[in-house]
């Protein structure tokens, strides 16, 4: 507003504020440059208003300087083109790459002239977080022109889903092996500290093969996202780590010591006759002298089998069908020579006694 001041007198910048009572606490006023009191007259001045935070307005006055020793001159009257109210600028918030309306940036914008249009002087850059300086063009409809500055404050109100993206990658486990979930994220140590990811239900891993699964991320804000990734369940065991052999029976053999090559392959027949639903294709069986077999797979894996556990000698097997037979006459030998002695005696005397009664009957 303007103000009027007596000739030499020095205006104070807070009287050619209208408002500047309702003004911010701590806003300051100045003029930009001195006025110049010493000859009567209008003398126009800036006006520069400092907030609080920082910011600045720059408003247009007029210092009336009278000197008291001449008579008053008649007060011009107010022209169109001298606008009676200075735009007062006033901070916005705005969201990340949000849309600005510089009008929210003056504070008495419904207070200026019916007919003022305001812009800002140059886009303001919302796509970072933070305060920015900005500087709104007030035009009014006489067509003269005020500049204010101002700040902008850009915030990111997005949740930690929406600013992140977690990359799903596939994982390998062992058989029966629990997978751990970070590992199924390929960026996991670049998502906020405090993210945590889980399988959204139990992975599979009791038979090999691919298992399609959830990956649940929780960020430390709450906010949470899912992705889809997979885990490859294999089986790295060699085949005999696999294989449990089945042992069949023994096989009667001469010598459990040197085996004939015929008895090898009876003992091999067993072997793989008794795994035909065990062993992979491809698996072989070699026999060694003393009965053992070797079992060697494809993958070149090798089970063995005592040959303890597969022959056994023939007399040793007939002796002791022999024994089961006579019961007690088996315990020792002496025992068994007296019963067949026995034996012999008493067929030699029926003979005898057969022989003597075919002559008495040839006599008669």
């Amino acid at each position: 507003k303007d103000q009027s001041v007596n000739l030499n007198e020095e205006p104070k910048a807070e009287d050619s504020v209208e408002n500047f009572g309702d003004l911010p606490t701590g806003t300051t006023a100045s003029f930009k440059t001195p006025v110049d009191t010493s000859s009567a007259g209008d003398k126009p001045a800036t006006v520069v208003v400092t907030y609080p935070d920082g910011t600045t307005d720059e408003i247009e006055v007029t210092v009336k300087v009278t000197d008291v020793n001449t008579p008053d001159t008649p007060e011009t009257p107010d022209t169109p083109d001298k606008p009676k109210v200075s735009p007062v600028g006033k901070g916005q918030t705005v969201n990340l790459n949000g849309t600005l309306d510089a009008k929210l940036s003056i504070e008495n914008f419904s207070s200026l002239p019916a007919g003022t249009k305001v812009s800002f002087k140059t886009p303001v850059d919302t796509s970072s977080a933070g305060n920015k300086p900005a500087t709104v063009v007030v035009t009014y409809p006489d067509g003269s022109i005020k500049e204010v500055t101002v700040t902008v404050k850009v915030v990111d109100n997005r949740t930690d889903a929406d600013k992140n993206v977690p990359r799903g990658k596939d994982q390998s486990v062992e058989l029966s092996e629990t997978p751990k979930a970070e590992n199924s994220v390929e960026n996991f140590g670049n998502l906020p500290k405090g993210t945590k990811v889980s399988f959204k239900t139990p992975v599979d891993t009791s038979s090999v093969g691919d298992k399609p699964a959830t990956v649940v991320v929780t960020y430390p804000d709450g906010s949470t996202e899912e992705i889809t990734v997979t885990v490859k369940v294999v089986d790295n065991r060699t085949d005999a780590d696999r294989i449990t052999p089945n042992v069949p029976e023994k096989t009667e053999v001469d010598d459990i010591t040197n085996l004939t090559d015929d008895e090898k392959n009876a003992v091999k027949d067993k072997i793989v006759d008794a795994n035909k639903d065990n062993f992979p294709t491809n698996t072989k069986v070699e026999v060694g002298a003393d009965g053992t077999a070797t079992i060697t797979y494809p993958d070149g894996s090798i089970d063995t089998i005592s040959g303890e556990d597969l022959v056994s000698s023939v007399s040793q097997d007939k002796g002791s069908k022999l024994g089961v037979k006579q019961g007690k006459l088996s315990n020792t030998g002496e025992s068994q020579s007296v019963g067949l002695t026995a034996l012999g005696a008493s067929m030699l005397i029926g003979s005898l006694l057969l022989a003597t009664t075919k002559r008495r009957n040839k006599n008669k």
